[in-house]
């Protein structure tokens, strides 16, 4: 008795996952299905259509936030066609909130805060960014704000120009390639001074 695979088609499907860039390897959990009526189907995978395929879905990571294809390939025993689909891989931007510290001068005549500094050192005393994923750092930020009277003012330092170093390997190079920056402008108070000062005032003959 011989049984030659059938000319037929069948298909194959893989839904994607979806993640938030958090600064490790992510890949697609789901498990492929088939429409195949017997047999046992197997899968191949690979992120170029023309490229190395594998059979290990978990080994197709990405780390970086985008939107990846991954390419399926079925085949199946009792069919002659090898049956293809595609999958999603989508790893979304994380939300970075960079918040100006708050500071606290004393009055003397001169402006205090920040005259559009650029910090490459010393970043942590200046701003947090509690949300910053992996490895990842502050390698850069750029502060603006000054006032000379004493006073309370709310929001006057404002950050900008954030860049970061990545903890892990990759071409990304903005901060904007993995995060959705939002920028806390910080209060700057001056202080009455202690220090004494005189006054004069002439006589008139």
């Amino acid at each position: 008795l011989t049984i030659t695979a059938t000319d037929e088609e069948f298909t194959i499907s893989l839904d994607g996952s979806t993640y938030t860039y958090d600064g490790t390897g992510k890949a697609i959990t789901n498990t492929p299905t088939s429409t195949a009526a017997t047999g046992t189907t197997s899968y191949v995978y690979s992120f170029e259509e023309d490229g190395e395929y594998v059979a290990d879905l978990s080994s197709l990571t990405k780390i970086d936030a985008g939107t990846y294809t991954v390419y399926v390939k079925g085949t199946n025993p009792n069919y002659s066609k090898t049956a293809t689909t595609t999958a999603t891989l989508t790893i979304n931007k994380a939300d970075l909130t960079i918040t100006v510290i708050a500071q606290s001068h004393t009055y003397d005549g001169t402006a205090k805060g920040e005259d559009n500094k650029t910090y490459t050192t010393g970043i942590d005393a200046k701003v947090t960014a509690a949300t910053l994923q992996g490895g990842d750092i502050l390698s850069s930020i750029t502060l603006n704000g000054t006032k000379i009277e004493k006073g309370e003012y709310e929001n006057e330092i404002v950050a900008s120009a954030a860049a970061v170093t990545y903890g892990h390997e990759t071409d990304k190079t903005a901060i904007t390639d993995n995060y959705n920056v939002t920028y806390v402008a910080g209060k700057l108070t001056i202080t009455a001074t202690d220090e004494e000062f005189t006054i004069s005032l002439d006589g008139s003959t």
